[in-house]
């Protein structure tokens, strides 16, 4: 999901594709949103502002029967999913 969250400001319609896919044929429980850059806090952000609020366009959704992102659904591919793997309560701080 990193190197493709840019495309949700750049190319929303490319990324609805993506995401509506994976949602589709997955599921919300199993996508995972993670960075692989280091180094470069300009393409984190870009990342993070791309997927941030992000909505599969509705013409994907009605031409493709792709889901619409809930909030749940955006909160689960943002970090709740990766918690669940590592056995980390989200909530609980140190």
């Amino acid at each position: 999901m990193s190197a493709l969250c840019g495309w949700g400001i750049a190319a929303p319609t490319r990324f609805g594709m993506v995401l509506g896919e994976a949602l589709q044929f997955v599921g919300p429980d199993r996508i995972v949103w993670g960075t692989d850059n280091f180094g470069s806090e300009a393409r984190v952000r870009l990342a993070v502002q791309g997927f941030s609020g992000f909505q599969i366009p509705e013409e994907l959704q009605r031409g493709y029967g792709f889901p619409e992102l809930s909030e749940e659904d955006s909160r689960k591919i943002f970090g709740l999913n990766m918690a669940k793997l590592l056995k980390i309560n989200p909530v609980k701080r140190a």
